[in-house]
Protein backbone atom coordinates (compact mmCIF):
# COMPACT_ATOMS: atom_id res chain seq x y z
CA UNK A 1 0.00 0.00 0.00
CA UNK A 2 1.32 3.47 -0.69
CA UNK A 3 2.34 6.10 2.04
CA UNK A 4 2.63 9.81 1.33
CA UNK A 5 4.75 10.01 4.75
CA UNK A 6 8.50 8.98 5.42
CA UNK A 7 10.23 8.99 8.28
CA UNK A 8 13.91 8.16 9.84
CA UNK A 9 15.38 6.99 13.15
CA UNK A 10 15.13 4.62 15.76
CA UNK A 11 13.70 6.13 17.67
CA UNK A 12 11.82 8.57 15.46
CA UNK A 13 14.27 11.55 14.77
CA UNK A 14 12.55 13.18 11.40
CA UNK A 15 9.34 12.81 9.19
CA UNK A 16 8.00 13.84 6.52
CA UNK A 17 4.62 13.87 4.90
CA UNK A 18 4.11 14.26 1.24
CA UNK A 19 0.90 15.14 0.75
CA UNK A 20 0.71 18.05 3.54
CA UNK A 21 4.03 19.41 2.51
CA UNK A 22 4.73 19.56 6.52
CA UNK A 23 7.69 18.10 7.97
CA UNK A 24 8.61 17.34 11.90
CA UNK A 25 11.64 16.95 13.99
CA UNK A 26 10.82 14.76 16.87
CA UNK A 27 13.19 15.77 19.67
CA UNK A 28 14.90 13.09 21.79
CA UNK A 29 17.52 13.69 24.51
CA UNK A 30 20.93 13.39 22.79
CA UNK A 31 23.25 10.85 24.64
CA UNK A 32 25.93 14.26 24.49
CA UNK A 33 24.45 17.20 24.52
CA UNK A 34 27.84 19.53 23.27
CA UNK A 35 26.69 21.77 20.74
CA UNK A 36 30.00 23.57 20.98
CA UNK A 37 31.89 20.40 19.71
CA UNK A 38 29.82 20.51 16.54
CA UNK A 39 30.52 24.19 15.94
CA UNK A 40 34.09 23.52 16.53
CA UNK A 41 34.25 20.55 13.93
CA UNK A 42 31.73 22.74 11.25
CA UNK A 43 33.63 25.67 11.40
CA UNK A 44 37.51 24.20 11.34
CA UNK A 45 37.47 25.13 7.61
CA UNK A 46 36.44 28.49 8.56
CA UNK A 47 39.95 29.18 11.28
CA UNK A 48 42.04 31.54 9.36
CA UNK A 49 39.57 32.65 6.86
CA UNK A 50 38.19 36.43 7.18
CA UNK A 51 34.35 36.23 8.07
CA UNK A 52 32.42 39.47 8.21
CA UNK A 53 29.96 39.28 10.94
CA UNK A 54 26.61 41.58 10.62
CA UNK A 55 25.79 42.63 13.44
CA UNK A 56 22.50 43.98 13.98
CA UNK A 57 22.63 44.45 17.78
CA UNK A 58 20.43 41.74 18.56
CA UNK A 59 20.67 38.78 20.16
CA UNK A 60 20.55 36.52 17.63
CA UNK A 61 23.61 38.29 16.19
CA UNK A 62 24.86 38.36 19.21
CA UNK A 63 24.99 34.64 19.72
CA UNK A 64 26.58 34.61 15.93
CA UNK A 65 29.74 36.47 17.36
CA UNK A 66 30.00 34.44 20.53
CA UNK A 67 30.24 30.99 18.40
CA UNK A 68 32.35 32.75 14.79
CA UNK A 69 34.86 34.66 17.40
CA UNK A 70 35.16 31.35 19.44
CA UNK A 71 36.36 29.24 16.83
CA UNK A 72 37.88 31.68 14.24
CA UNK A 73 40.45 34.20 14.32
CA UNK A 74 39.78 36.81 12.02
CA UNK A 75 36.40 37.71 12.55
CA UNK A 76 35.32 41.46 11.91
CA UNK A 77 31.78 43.09 12.82
CA UNK A 78 29.83 45.85 10.66
CA UNK A 79 26.85 47.20 11.43
CA UNK A 80 24.52 49.03 9.04
CA UNK A 81 23.34 52.73 9.59
CA UNK A 82 20.35 53.20 7.62
CA UNK A 83 19.88 56.50 6.68
CA UNK A 84 16.86 58.80 6.01
CA UNK A 85 18.66 62.26 4.64
CA UNK A 86 20.34 62.84 7.97
CA UNK A 87 18.60 61.03 10.34
CA UNK A 88 19.54 57.44 11.47
CA UNK A 89 16.32 54.89 11.10
CA UNK A 90 18.35 52.19 12.89
CA UNK A 91 19.38 54.49 16.64
CA UNK A 92 18.59 51.03 18.78
CA UNK A 93 20.60 48.76 16.41
CA UNK A 94 23.88 51.24 16.60
CA UNK A 95 23.92 52.06 19.89
CA UNK A 96 23.00 47.96 21.06
CA UNK A 97 25.94 47.09 18.37
CA UNK A 98 28.24 49.39 20.04
CA UNK A 99 27.78 48.38 23.77
CA UNK A 100 27.95 44.22 22.53
CA UNK A 101 31.17 45.16 20.70
CA UNK A 102 32.78 47.06 23.14
CA UNK A 103 32.25 44.66 25.89
CA UNK A 104 33.77 41.22 23.44
CA UNK A 105 36.70 43.46 22.18
CA UNK A 106 35.21 43.14 18.80
CA UNK A 107 36.39 44.99 15.45
CA UNK A 108 33.21 47.15 14.83
CA UNK A 109 32.66 48.92 12.52
CA UNK A 110 29.52 51.30 11.16
CA UNK A 111 28.15 51.13 6.95
CA UNK A 112 25.93 54.08 6.19
CA UNK A 113 23.00 53.39 3.77
CA UNK A 114 21.19 55.50 1.98
CA UNK A 115 17.78 53.95 2.89
CA UNK A 116 15.57 56.98 1.66
CA UNK A 117 16.99 56.63 -2.38
CA UNK A 118 16.54 52.51 -1.90
CA UNK A 119 12.45 52.37 -1.18
CA UNK A 120 11.97 55.71 -3.07
CA UNK A 121 12.96 54.72 -6.29
CA UNK A 122 11.56 51.38 -5.78
CA UNK A 123 14.81 49.66 -6.20
CA UNK A 124 13.56 47.71 -2.78
CA UNK A 125 11.00 46.11 -4.82
CA UNK A 126 12.87 45.61 -7.65
CA UNK A 127 15.52 43.89 -5.44
CA UNK A 128 13.29 41.96 -3.49
CA UNK A 129 11.83 40.71 -6.78
CA UNK A 130 14.89 39.62 -8.36
CA UNK A 131 15.82 37.29 -5.17
CA UNK A 132 12.28 36.73 -4.28
CA UNK A 133 12.31 38.20 -0.88
CA UNK A 134 9.57 38.34 0.96
CA UNK A 135 10.89 41.23 3.79
CA UNK A 136 11.94 44.44 2.64
CA UNK A 137 13.91 44.92 5.13
CA UNK A 138 15.46 41.39 4.38
CA UNK A 139 16.31 42.88 1.15
CA UNK A 140 17.59 46.55 2.54
CA UNK A 141 20.21 44.00 3.95
CA UNK A 142 20.99 41.79 1.19
CA UNK A 143 22.12 45.07 -0.82
CA UNK A 144 24.01 46.36 1.79
CA UNK A 145 25.70 43.03 1.71
CA UNK A 146 26.40 43.54 -2.25
CA UNK A 147 27.59 46.96 -1.99
CA UNK A 148 29.95 45.94 0.71
CA UNK A 149 31.40 42.67 -0.35
CA UNK A 150 35.01 41.39 0.22
CA UNK A 151 36.68 38.38 0.17
CA UNK A 152 35.18 37.65 3.47
CA UNK A 153 32.74 34.80 4.44
CA UNK A 154 29.59 36.83 5.31
CA UNK A 155 27.59 35.60 8.39
CA UNK A 156 24.05 36.75 9.03
CA UNK A 157 22.45 36.47 12.77
CA UNK A 158 19.63 33.78 12.02
CA UNK A 159 16.85 32.80 14.51
CA UNK A 160 15.79 30.70 17.72
CA UNK A 161 14.74 27.12 17.00
CA UNK A 162 11.36 27.48 18.35
CA UNK A 163 8.21 26.06 18.04
CA UNK A 164 6.49 23.46 20.72
CA UNK A 165 4.36 21.07 19.39
CA UNK A 166 2.57 18.69 21.92
CA UNK A 167 0.37 16.03 22.12
CA UNK A 168 -1.04 16.40 18.34
CA UNK A 169 -1.56 20.29 19.10
CA UNK A 170 0.81 23.26 17.92
CA UNK A 171 1.12 25.86 20.89
CA UNK A 172 3.44 29.33 20.94
CA UNK A 173 7.18 29.31 22.01
CA UNK A 174 7.56 28.81 25.83
CA UNK A 175 4.10 26.81 26.53
CA UNK A 176 4.33 24.26 29.00
CA UNK A 177 1.70 21.46 28.68
CA UNK A 178 0.88 20.21 32.36
CA UNK A 179 1.79 17.57 32.70
CA UNK A 180 4.98 17.69 30.46
CA UNK A 181 4.72 15.29 27.23
CA UNK A 182 7.74 12.77 26.54
CA UNK A 183 5.94 12.68 23.07
CA UNK A 184 7.31 16.27 22.18
CA UNK A 185 8.57 17.28 19.14
CA UNK A 186 9.14 20.45 16.68
CA UNK A 187 6.87 21.10 14.16
CA UNK A 188 8.42 22.35 11.02
CA UNK A 189 6.29 25.64 9.35
CA UNK A 190 6.10 24.18 6.10
CA UNK A 191 7.02 27.75 4.13
CA UNK A 192 10.25 28.08 6.75
CA UNK A 193 12.83 27.48 4.33
CA UNK A 194 11.15 28.40 1.38
CA UNK A 195 10.88 31.90 2.89
CA UNK A 196 13.66 32.51 5.13
CA UNK A 197 16.55 30.74 3.26
CA UNK A 198 16.11 30.03 -0.49
CA UNK A 199 15.96 33.46 -0.85
CA UNK A 200 19.21 33.81 0.80
CA UNK A 201 21.00 31.10 -1.07
CA UNK A 202 19.31 32.31 -4.09
CA UNK A 203 21.18 35.66 -3.75
CA UNK A 204 24.25 34.25 -2.48
CA UNK A 205 24.32 31.92 -5.48
CA UNK A 206 24.25 34.41 -8.10
CA UNK A 207 26.48 36.81 -6.19
CA UNK A 208 29.09 34.35 -5.83
CA UNK A 209 28.95 35.22 -2.18
CA UNK A 210 29.97 32.88 0.74
CA UNK A 211 27.55 33.50 2.86
CA UNK A 212 25.96 31.83 5.91
CA UNK A 213 22.64 32.38 6.82
CA UNK A 214 22.11 31.03 10.70
CA UNK A 215 24.84 29.18 12.34
CA UNK A 216 22.17 26.55 13.47
CA UNK A 217 21.92 25.14 10.11
CA UNK A 218 25.58 24.23 9.76
CA UNK A 219 25.03 20.91 10.57
CA UNK A 220 22.23 18.54 11.26
CA UNK A 221 23.31 17.59 14.72
CA UNK A 222 23.84 21.60 15.56
CA UNK A 223 20.41 22.09 13.86
CA UNK A 224 18.63 19.01 16.32
CA UNK A 225 20.62 19.94 19.23
CA UNK A 226 19.46 23.55 18.37
CA UNK A 227 16.03 22.52 18.97
CA UNK A 228 16.63 20.21 22.11
CA UNK A 229 17.71 23.26 23.60
CA UNK A 230 14.14 24.75 22.73
CA UNK A 231 13.01 21.63 24.71
CA UNK A 232 15.01 22.40 27.79
CA UNK A 233 14.03 26.23 27.75
CA UNK A 234 10.30 24.93 27.22
CA UNK A 235 10.29 22.20 30.58
CA UNK A 236 12.48 24.89 32.70
CA UNK A 237 10.10 27.90 31.91
CA UNK A 238 6.46 28.00 31.77
CA UNK A 239 5.38 31.30 32.96
CA UNK A 240 5.54 33.28 29.29
CA UNK A 241 2.49 32.69 27.62
CA UNK A 242 -0.99 32.35 29.54
CA UNK A 243 -4.15 31.35 28.40
CA UNK A 244 -6.43 34.50 27.79
CA UNK A 245 -9.57 31.19 27.12
CA UNK A 246 -9.69 27.80 25.97
CA UNK A 247 -8.34 29.05 22.80
CA UNK A 248 -6.19 32.14 22.84
CA UNK A 249 -2.72 32.79 24.06
CA UNK A 250 -0.60 35.45 24.92
CA UNK A 251 3.33 35.46 25.09
CA UNK A 252 6.07 37.38 25.17
CA UNK A 253 8.00 35.72 22.12
CA UNK A 254 11.09 38.30 22.76
CA UNK A 255 11.72 37.39 26.31
CA UNK A 256 11.38 34.02 25.24
CA UNK A 257 14.47 34.06 22.57
CA UNK A 258 16.28 35.80 25.28
CA UNK A 259 15.91 32.87 27.83
CA UNK A 260 16.57 30.36 24.85
CA UNK A 261 20.18 31.87 23.91
CA UNK A 262 21.16 31.95 27.47
CA UNK A 263 20.63 28.94 27.74
CA UNK A 264 23.82 28.78 25.78
CA UNK A 265 25.78 29.71 29.38
CA UNK A 266 29.21 29.55 27.46
CA UNK A 267 28.01 33.00 25.67
CA UNK A 268 28.07 36.20 26.32
CA UNK A 269 25.37 38.90 25.67
CA UNK A 270 24.54 43.08 26.16
CA UNK A 271 20.37 42.24 25.77
CA UNK A 272 19.01 45.48 24.28
CA UNK A 273 15.51 45.75 25.81
CA UNK A 274 13.68 45.02 22.93
CA UNK A 275 14.36 44.72 18.51
CA UNK A 276 12.44 47.50 16.94
CA UNK A 277 13.24 47.88 13.35
CA UNK A 278 14.03 44.28 12.39
CA UNK A 279 17.23 45.17 10.52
Amino acid sequence: MATNALSFGDPKSFSFDFSEGVSNVYIQEPANYDIQHHFKKVLEPYKDKPITLLLSGGIDSQFAFNVFNRYCNNVKCITFRFMWDDSVVNPGDVVSSKIFADHMGADHTYVDFDLRDFIEDNHVLDFAKEYYFNSPQIATQAKCILDNLDDSTFVIGGEAQHLGYFGGKCYPPGYKPNPVSTDMRIEQDKDLYKRRYVPWLNFANKNNIDLIVDPFYMSSEILYLAYYNNMRVLKQYHEMPYMLNDKMFRYDQYDYKIKYYKAFDWAEYKVPFSKETGF
